[in-house]
């Protein structure tokens, strides 16, 4: 059950980006998914953690205009880095300052690492051509921004749910 209200959860946020933001002009910036995939890794266990990432990637892969698999390895590497800095480098305890730097580096290795992982596949001529400098200056600076804007309702989101689940059992 909780799979599937993890599935949910990441096609409304989707829905609400596309289709609500999409309508303000910012539809294509940030990503409410990889918020809730950053917030679930720094306050779940690695499994629902890895889950999320999994399904954020995949239902992002279908609505984007990249090869399949491009966004689910950036999932997956933004998992990778902010499980083991939030596991060896820093506290697990979640504050302000915590928060927005995960969301700071997390932000930072999806944009590289769909940069990198799009030029791996260019090389063996699967990839798209990517505008590297738009996706790594100027968008950067805008995603930056509305995941940091948007950082504390996805949270807030999270513990809802959470709390949810818990009186249920």
């Amino acid at each position: 059950m909780r799979y599937l209200i993890i599935i949910f959860v990441l096609f409304a946020l989707l829905v609400l980006q596309t289709g609500v933001l999409g309508n303000l002009g910012l539809g294509k910036a940030g990503s409410l998914p990889l918020l809730y995939v950053l917030i679930t890794v720094m306050l779940a266990k690695f499994r629902q953690g890895l889950f999320t990432a999994l399904a954020a990637g995949v239902m992002l892969d279908l609505a984007s205009a990249t090869r399949a698999g491009t966004i689910t390895v950036a999932m997956l590497a933004v998992l990778g880095l902010v499980y083991f800095v939030i596991n060896k480098v820093i506290t697990r305890e979640l504050n302000r300052f915590i928060l927005v730097v995960c969301i700071i580096l997390g932000t930072i290795a999806f944009s590289v690492s769909v940069v990198l992982f799009n030029r791996v596949l260019n090389l063996v001529n699967l990839g798209i051509m990517l505008d590297w400098r738009f996706i790594l200056g100027r968008k950067l600076i805008l995603d930056l921004t509305v995941n940091l804007i948007f950082a504390y309702p996805i949270l807030l989101l999270y513990e809802f749910i959470r709390r949810q689940k818990l009186s249920q059992s």
